[in-house]
């Protein structure tokens, strides 16, 4: 009985803290213009670089699509491009962070987004502002980019604690049931 109880105790923690793992399908074109998003500018002996967040939304997207060589120099030159501008205007301001940049006007900021808008188009994607919030949106009209602050999570999770809980519980309350049943079983025998 107890080994019971501890096989279907461990299965249920298995199934509990098991991780979704999966192979990304990026080809070495969709992997060098992730290389060139990621690699940030130097400027002012400092790197500036994009948030986490508009990484892992362009990772998400490259997985979903197969660019091609071509594409990807594309995307790549105009990468490189915005890349320029803010160095050049790092510069000139002796920025070291993006929201330094911010600061230094609208102008910057719209030379970016054309480049972002023209790379975008060659993914087959449609850059745009909603509500002052950039947006990336697919040809089906699905939102695949939002420069959108995401919403924290404060506090903590208690919901693998209460299924822990509930299932700890489940397990005293079927075992007393058993020794309940048995010790009665005797008491009638004897």
């Amino acid at each position: 009985m107890k080994r019971l109880l501890c096989t279907l105790w461990i299965s249920m923690l298995v199934v509990l803290f098991s991780a979704n793992a999966f192979a990304a399908g990026f080809n070495t074109h969709e992997q060098s213009v992730l290389s060139a998003l990621r690699s940030g500018v130097s400027v002012n002996g400092t790197t500036i670089q994009l948030p986490a967040q508009y990484l892992n939304q362009a990772e998400n997207y490259l997985n979903t699509v197969d660019l091609t060589a071509e594409q990807a120099d594309e995307i790549i030159g105009y990468i490189g491009h915005a890349k320029s501008l803010v160095r050049e205007e790092a510069q000139k301001t002796g920025a070291t962070s993006i929201a330094e940049l911010k600061k230094s006007g609208k102008t910057l900021l719209n030379q970016i987004v054309s480049d972002v808008q023209k790379a975008a188009a060659v993914a087959d994607l449609k850059v745009g502002y909603d509500k002052n919030t950039l947006v990336g949106t697919d040809a089906s009209g699905k939102t695949v980019f939002s420069a959108a602050k995401p919403i924290k999570k404060t506090g903590g999770d208690w919901q693998p604690l209460g299924l822990i809980a509930s299932a700890g519980t489940l397990v005293v309350l079927a075992g007393g049931a058993l020794w309940a049943a048995r010790r009665f079983r005797l008491y009638e025998e004897a």
